[in-house]
């Protein structure tokens, strides 16, 4: 969003009356510039009859043009109402009191809404072809088009899509849809981004039951409704940016297969739905009306949570969740994690801009941690910091702006010392204070399921890389094997006589102390070192 400054010529001018002012609003800038122009006579008629002297800042009033010619804005000549020239100013009226006007300039990331763009914007709004689909894919037959993106592509509607049967992912995010239509065709589609545009709805989604992935966040939703009752495959659902205030299970219990959830950024007050997702991995609900966590005992398989920008004190719903490895709490109002009891599994977590005042509580709840972020906390005491050296794993530790090392703390220059205390950490504060020297591969933190490069593809790919390695061995083997099974063929001792030397041998020259050529070359070598030891 930008703003531009004009500053509006003098009543009388030629570039007063523009496109922008109305007639009425013209008329009252006119009777405003009479009343105005009325007040300084009278003033400077006061001024003449108590012999002040002018104000030397005044420049003199001219009644005319300037070309002999009477001013006239609605007055008779010589009635002093004439135009001043728009670089003079009277004390009345200083530079800084001109009539000011701000016009609202969108940039050219900003959309307008649906029922506000004006009749230019819809119009620019069209229709995609499938001549332009096939265009883009570089395609002859719709049959073969398997990826269709029209992100920002100002499309209004879904429509023309219906002969592209063979497609698995369509990118109509960034544009003006309002409804979810005309997909009954694309049965074989894996993905669906339909995020940043104007719906309002979840629906016609019946056929797609081959959906694992859909994208609807910065839309207008503001209940899931039954729109999802189908979708028994999808792994990846994001809902983040709408205007959800409620989750109800019967909504979401059809997805017994989804992983990866995003509800950030709606008004959400409970999570007590989320407990019919048994094989949910990642939770992303930040910026929301959080206050607890009750109840999500039966997400067993949540490995990554995500409730920053919340109003909670207590994620007792956490509890027993062995799987549980990154845990981000930003921005609430712990003063303390008792609640969420003891976790081995738990490597990283997040508590910034809380109320904590202690950290030996977090060490004997979770011995296993490895990145720890405590900054914009309540923490005063130096010892709650050195209480952080029984963590044997700790890598990563952020205590920025916490009382005990302001300015006037006690330790408002910590780093060496902590650093001398705790020798294994490798960043403080974001800063690499150490290189690591291990031969061993680093701690990898597992990926999420939203990644380009998921972990099941990975392992796939570590899967068919063993066998290649396999067939691989095995075929070294088979050949060595071979090369034994013919050197055992051969004879243990070479022959004695060799028809070949026999027919070439060459007659040993007389009275000459040079042993004579034999066949065989083990017994040259032998008779060419003894005469060597002999004669040198």
């Amino acid at each position: 969003m930008s703003f531009k400054r004009q500053v509006v010529p003098p009543i009388g001018s030629p570039k007063h009356t523009s496109a922008h002012s109305t007639p009425d609003e013209r008329d009252v800038g006119v009777a405003k510039r009479k009343i105005d122009g009325a007040s300084r006579q009278r003033t400077n008629i006061k001024r003449a009859s108590s012999g002040s002297k002018p104000n030397p800042r005044v420049a003199p009033r001219k009644t005319g043009s300037g070309d002999g010619k009477p001013a006239s804005l609605g007055s008779k000549p010589g009635s002093g109402r004439g135009t001043r020239p728009p670089d003079t100013h009277t004390e009345e009226e200083s530079p800084g009191e001109q009539d000011i006007k701000f016009f609202n300039i969108p940039s050219k990331w900003e959309k307008a809404e649906i029922s506000d763009t004006p009749k230019e914007t819809q119009r620019k709004l069209r229709d995609i072809s499938p001549e332009e689909i096939l265009a883009q894919s570089q395609e002859n037959d719709p049959g073969h088009v398997y990826e269709i993106l029209l992100h920002a592509a100002r499309i209004g509607k879904i429509q023309g899509l219906e002969t592209f049967t063979k497609v698995r992912v369509l990118d109509l995010s960034c544009n003006f849809i309002q409804d979810i239509e005309n997909l009954d065709k694309n049965q074989d589609l894996r993905e669906l981004k339909l995020y940043d545009n104007y719906i309002t709805e979840i629906k016609n989604l019946e056929s797609l039951k081959e959906l694992s992935h859909l994208q609807l966040q910065h839309n207008k939703l503001k209940s899931i409704g039954k729109g999802l009752s189908c979708q028994k495959k999808l792994k990846i659902l994001r809902l983040d940016s709408n205007k959800l205030s409620k989750l109800d299970s019967r909504e979401l219990a059809p997805l017994s297969q989804l992983t990866s959830l995003d509800i950030s950024g709606n008004g959400l007050d409970s999570l007590a739905a989320l407990n019919c997702l048994p094989n949910l991995e990642e939770l992303f609900a930040t910026n929301n009306k959080l206050r607890t966590v009750t109840d999500l005992g039966r997400c067993k398989k949540l490995q990554e949570i995500d409730l920053s920008s919340n109003q909670l004190t207590d994620v007792s719903g956490l509890r027993g969740l062995a799987q549980l490895n990154t845990l981000h709490l930003t921005k609430n109002q712990f003063a303390t994690l008792k609640s969420l009891g003891k976790s081995k599994s738990l490597h990283e977590l997040v508590v910034s801009n809380n109320r904590l005042t202690e950290l030996q509580s977090l060490v004997e709840q979770f011995p296993g941690l490895e990145h720890l972020n405590v900054c914009d906390n309540h923490i005063e005491q130096w010892e709650q910091v050195v209480s952080l050296q029984k963590l044997q794993n700790l890598m990563e530790v952020f205590l920025q702006r916490n009382p005990f090392c302001s300015p006037r703390g006690p330790k408002p220059h910590y780093s060496a010392e902590l650093q001398r205390l705790m020798p294994a950490l490798e960043i403080i504060d974001g800063a690499h204070v150490k290189r690591s020297t291990s031969t061993t591969a680093p701690v990898m933190r597992p990926m999420s399921a939203a990644s380009v490069i998921s972990t099941r593809q990975v392992d796939a790919q570590m899967s068919s890389l063993l066998n290649e390695m396999s067939t691989f061995e095995n075929n070294v083997m088979q050949s060595f094997k071979s090369l034994r099974a013919t050197f055992d063929t051969l004879p243990v001792e070479p022959p004695k006589t060799s028809r070949l030397a026999t027919a070439r041998s060459l007659p040993s020259t007389a009275g000459s102390d040079r042993p004579a050529s034999r066949s065989s070359r083990r017994s040259r070598i032998t008779e060419a070192r003894n005469f060597a030891a002999q004669h040198f």
